[in-house]
């Protein structure tokens, strides 16, 4: 989805709810891990972090840091986790859940 996309969407929904507000996002993502197969169910239940594209280090040939800012931890609501969890172990096929880390991205198919 992309950070501008959920940014506006929360911003979107927060505009016609009064008082708290949970979010859940469904949707496609890849993986890094041997155990994610396609069609697996994920729950970020570690929390997420961003990697950014930092365009001003994208070409500079000269410089020999990766052309990423990747950003702090953002832990994820237990309550929230705890029934998400709950609902998925009783509503996927054996094998077919796991949990993890998530890493987004500010487009789709980042550079």
């Amino acid at each position: 989805m992309g950070t501008p996309m959920i940014d506006f969407a929360v911003r979107e929904a927060k505009f016609v709810v009064d008082g708290p507000m949970a979010i859940c996002r469904f949707g496609s993502a890849c993986s890094m891990s041997k155990q994610c197969k396609i069609g697996n169910v994920v729950l970020a239940s570690k929390g997420g972090f961003i990697v950014q594209t930092d365009f001003d280090k994208l070409h500079d040939a000269d410089n020999d840091e990766l052309p990423y800012k990747i950003s702090d931890l953002a832990k994820p609501d237990d309550t929230l986790i705890k029934h998400m969890d709950l609902h998925l172990r009783n509503s996927t096929e054996e094998g077919n859940y796991k949990q993890g880390l998530l890493a987004t991205s500010d487009s789709f198919y980042n550079t």
